[in-house]
């Protein structure tokens, strides 16, 4: 082997040695954004629940509530919200009479003669809390915050723990519309006692809604939606869909309006769909320039027991419709125009866009065509 083959041998050598040592720097000053492991979790996040199109804040401090907090997209619901054996049913997050329904009501059993606990049932911090007297009734209403992307709400607590009821002032609010910040915020561990409830005076129950900032509800005009200062109404999600299966079971078995009711649902929060009577409707078309007002004219859809109900403010005894009915179609299968009878009463429906529809509301059979006169146009 002569000696200019030695030295394009060393050079060659000590070129690698350069290469390497180069890559290694450049690794070292540059690493790559994520590990595969990183990568796999960063999907998790990013995966949107159902109806979902947002994704992660990413932020450390809550969008929300303005307080600092940990980014965690699908948290777990570890320990029980109460004792379950006191309470009759659930009336579940979704379909309302007034308002869309973004919590679920949780109904105390009229035999059981004492106030129940309720607890946190994850690791979490008080952020907003109010002392009210709403209706006739001084109790307590909390929001808790579980990281960047999720809290959740307590409304109606009778008895609440020291560290709450001092964090607060003595005389009670006459509204709700702002909670006061709790600053700074007060951590609970999961299982902490948060207080005791008896409900509220008149109909014994009180209200769990759980929110996640990455989550989107769809209704058909979905501008009219933001005007919440929570976005409670686009946010919020089947508040019993957080907590491990066992847990969940259980609280779907007591799903109903008025009663448990086999495999009912939780949820969606509307049943809004566009080309069909299906959903919410207002008196007026909405302006993005002016305050508009989410409480429902008319509501109409299937709800967990199976009927069919109208409510709303201009129909404020609820008609029911039975399966049994032979009027009885599902709203949204309606995509130009149907009459409901039951018990004397009609209710005839007429879509004219899908953010407009006319309803005739009398008593007697239905016409055999729309009436001319004296129906109602609603809005989406």
């Amino acid at each position: 082997m002569n000696s200019s083959r030695f030295k394009w041998i060393g050079l060659t050598i000590l070129l690698l040695s350069v290469l390497t040592g180069f890559v290694t720097v450049m690794k070292r000053t540059y690493p790559s954004s994520q590990s595969g492991n990183e990568q796999s979790n960063q999907h998790a996040i990013d995966t949107p629940r159902s109806n979902s199109s947002s994704k992660t804040t990413g932020a450390s401090t809550n969008p929300l509530f303005g307080v600092p907090c940990k980014d965690n997209a699908r948290p777990v619901f570890s320990h029980d919200l109460t004792d379950s054996s006191a309470i009759d049913h659930i009336q579940i997050y979704g379909l309302g009479e007034i308002f869309p329904r973004f919590r679920s009501f949780l109904w105390i059993k009229s035999t059981h003669p004492d106030k129940i606990p309720v607890y946190a049932p994850i690791d979490s911090d008080l952020v907003e809390a109010v002392y009210k007297n709403a209706r006739g009734a001084l109790d307590f209403d909390v929001h808790l915050m579980v990281s960047c992307q999720v809290w959740y709400l307590v409304n109606h607590i009778t008895d609440p723990v020291d560290k709450i009821r001092n964090a607060l002032p003595k005389t009670p609010a006459t509204t709700t519309m702002d909670a006061p910040p709790i600053s700074p915020p007060i951590h609970f561990a999961s299982g902490d006692l948060l207080g005791y409830t008896t409900g509220t005076p008149l109909a014994h129950n009180w209200d769990l809604g759980v929110f996640d900032l990455t989550h989107a509800n769809v209704f058909v005009n979905q501008a009219r939606y933001s005007q919440d200062k929570y976005n409670k109404f686009l946010t919020a999600i089947c508040p019993f869909d957080v907590f491990p299966d066992a847990q969940k079971t259980t609280y779907y078995s007591l799903f109903g309006e008025t009663k448990p009711v086999k495999n009912a649902l939780c949820g969606p929060l509307s049943p809004d769909k566009a080309g069909t009577i299906s959903g919410s409707w207002f008196a007026d078309k909405f302006g993005a320039d002016q305050h508009n007002e989410l409480h429902f004219k008319l509501m109409i859809g299937i709800y967990s027991d199976g009927l069919i109900r109208i409510s709303g403010e201009d129909f404020q005894l609820p008609i029911e419709i039975p399966a049994a009915n032979t009027t009885y179609i599902d709203p949204l299968s309606v995509t130009d125009r149907h009459c409901y009878s039951v018990n004397g009463k009609t209710v005839d429906f007429k879509v004219v866009s899908d953010q407009e529809m006319q309803v005739y509301s009398g008593s007697g059979s239905c016409h055999s065509t729309f009436p001319a006169s004296g129906f109602k146009t609603y809005y989406r």
